[in-house]
């Protein structure tokens, strides 16, 4: 995967019909979140590539990564075995981590 870059005037392109109309990109953070789940059932590895997001003052990097099922596994032990019933992640669930 190449590098994703955002900046403020992407939010829109031309209409490819009504040149004098735009069409704005929406983001389905719900599926795209679900498809990152999905992904790490089935493949237990999630490759992020380098992204960049520009906006106004904000000028946010993020290097390229990965996320594996394990890394589920680790944060829910983790917070089995915090005092005071604290949680980093509240709702990762054993039947979160063994669905079906």
């Amino acid at each position: 995967l190449t590098n994703y870059k955002y900046q403020d005037k992407n939010y829109k392109i031309t209409n490819p019909i009504l040149s004098d109309q735009n069409i704005y990109l929406l983001f389905d953070t719900f599926h795209l979140i679900k498809n990152i789940r999905n992904n790490l059932l089935s493949r237990r590895f999630f490759d992020i590539p380098a992204f960049e997001f520009i906006s106004g003052n904000f000028n946010i990097s993020f290097p390229p990564g990965f996320v594996q099922w394990s890394h589920l596994h680790t944060i829910h032990e983790r917070d089995l075995n915090l005092s005071a019933h604290l949680c980093a992640a509240s709702k990762i669930y054993s039947s979160v981590l063994h669905p079906g």
